[in-house]
């Protein structure tokens, strides 16, 4: 692994050949894997109460629900996967735990109004 900055990619017909470092080096290379840090950026969630990881996203439990009732989140705001297949999905797992969170607060409602 190298930590210099990368001044360019050099290659033929769209195929890597190698990689330019700021120092001068030239390291040859067919594929190139990079990773940013990840970090959340909006103090929104922390200011309305959701916990956090130790890798500083939203604490969800396996339908996406924060430590927050009633507060869900998905995509970058949850786990560590950036991905947006990822979020996709987590955006449908929390929509399927948000029906079924007002279908039970609506029933609630029905039966306390019937018991009236």
């Amino acid at each position: 692994m190298r930590r210099e900055p990368i001044v360019r990619l050099e290659g033929v017909d769209g195929r890597l050949e190698r990689v330019i470092l700021a120092g001068g080096a030239s390291v040859s290379r067919r594929a190139l894997f990079f990773k940013t840090g990840v970090r959340q950026r909006s103090p929104v969630a922390v200011r309305i109460g959701c916990e956090l990881t130790p890798k500083g996203v939203v604490r969800t439990n396996r339908l996406e629900g924060t430590s927050v009732p009633g507060l869900y989140v998905a995509g970058d705001a949850s786990h560590d996967v950036q991905m947006a297949i990822v979020a996709a999905a987590e955006g449908a797992k929390a929509a399927f735990a948000i029906d079924e969170y007002l279908r039970a607060r609506d029933i609630e409602g029905r039966i306390r109004q019937a018991a009236a």
